[in-house]
């Protein structure tokens, strides 16, 4: 769990940092900060869930309960998708870009 946490550090940083920039550019430190907090509210969800099936079910149910976690994190992820990519434009000069990357490689 630890690894594909650290993995996705990065990725989400940048995600929160990009919309920082398109919607409140004034914000970019604080949307930094806001991986750590993601991260932290996830696991206290997690941990407050499980605690509640297994002290309310049985223990097997944590499977069904986890599963259904994932399906509405994927429809969540899903959703976020497609409201962003219908707000992004094409073009490099439009997203303001403007030849950043252009011989880099």
């Amino acid at each position: 769990m630890a690894i594909v946490v650290y993995l996705m550090n990065s990725t989400m940083q940048l995600y929160f940092i990009d919309w920082a920039d398109r919607h409140v550019p004034e914000a970019r430190n604080l949307a930094s900060s806001l991986t750590s907090v993601s991260v932290n509210v996830g696991i206290a969800m997690g941990s407050a869930l499980g605690g509640f099936v297994t002290t309310n079910m049985e223990l097997i149910d944590l499977s069904w309960s986890g599963g259904i976690v994932a399906v509405l994190a994927a429809a969540l992820a899903f959703i976020n998708y497609r409201l962003e990519g219908g707000s992004r434009s094409g073009t490099k000069e439009e997203n303001g870009l403007r030849g950043q990357y252009e011989g880099s490689l």
